[in-house]
């Protein structure tokens, strides 16, 4: 479960500097709990894999900046584990009460079309998030990949989705104060018609070196965290333990629209 989510559920306003100051001492405060000064290397600091329920040591320097927040028109890397060069853009947002409103065919997302997901859509806000990807690597694609080669690592800050999606029922899931978002829609998907290809669906297209494609990422979410301006776009994993950073583009329905 992500460090974010307890901490930035109770902000009311989207102040990122704020916003970033309290996640930096949240991680740090993490690891001062953790560190042992018996049993831990010089130099080293124990964060936890909320995920494992494990610990691993990280170099002290890595937790005094571990938490980047951008906004529309700010770029990160993609954490593709193999294919360096690939990065995104924000280009911006839009926030709809309800899915619908999107004008985005059911049939065109990812997930199931049954009565768990009809409540689902039927409760939940909706982003619409105008992204870019750019390819400068110069590396050849994996061949076994395709015509669809690059990996869309983009995913809503959330608790652990299987926890949150399968072990719950939408009552649980929907009611307030409590916390869900879920990628169901990525524009650039390769055909639906064929099965082959179908279960690919967060996979884009093969870019040229120097090339840049838009699409679009569809985001349920909660209106709590709408409420709170508490909803991020994660870039890669937020796993404080592979990663020396964790990389979130901030959305706001005030500051998205455009």
């Amino acid at each position: 479960m992500l460090l974010l989510l307890s901490l930035v559920s109770s902000l009311s306003a989207c102040n990122y500097k704020a916003i970033d100051d309290a996640l930096h001492d949240k991680v740090n405060e993490t690891a001062d709990k953790l560190q042992n000064s018996e049993s831990v290397p010089s130099g080293m600091d124990v964060i936890e894999d909320s995920s494992t329920g494990t610990t691993a040591y990280i170099p002290s320097d890595a937790t005094k900046d571990k938490i980047e927040i951008k906004g529309i028109g700010e770029s990160f890397p993609s954490r593709i584990p193999y294919l360096d060069g690939v990065e995104y853009t924000l280009k911006g947002y839009t926030y709809y009460e309800s899915f619908v409103d999107s004008g985005i065919p059911h049939e065109e997302l990812s997930i199931s079309d049954d009565e768990y997901y009809d409540d689902v859509l039927s409760r939940c806000g909706f982003y619409l998030i105008d992204m870019s990807v750019s390819y400068n690597g110069s590396e050849e694609y994996p061949e076994e990949l395709g015509d669809y080669p690059i990996y869309c690592d983009l995913i809503p800050a959330e608790t652990d989705r299987e926890e949150s999606v399968n072990n719950a029922s939408a009552d649980e899931l929907l009611q307030d104060g409590s916390g869900y978002a879920e990628n169901v829609y990525q524009s650039a998907h390769p055909s639906l018609d064929d099965p082959e290809t179908a279960r690919r669906y967060w996979y884009l297209p093969a870019l040229e070196p120097g090339e840049t494609m838009e699409f679009q990422i569809g985001i349920l979410c909660t209106k709590n965290y709408v409420r709170d301006h508490c909803i991020y776009l994660c870039v890669g994993k937020d796993d404080l333990v592979e990663y020396p950073t964790v990389q979130y583009f901030a959305l706001s329905e005030q500051e998205g629209n455009s």
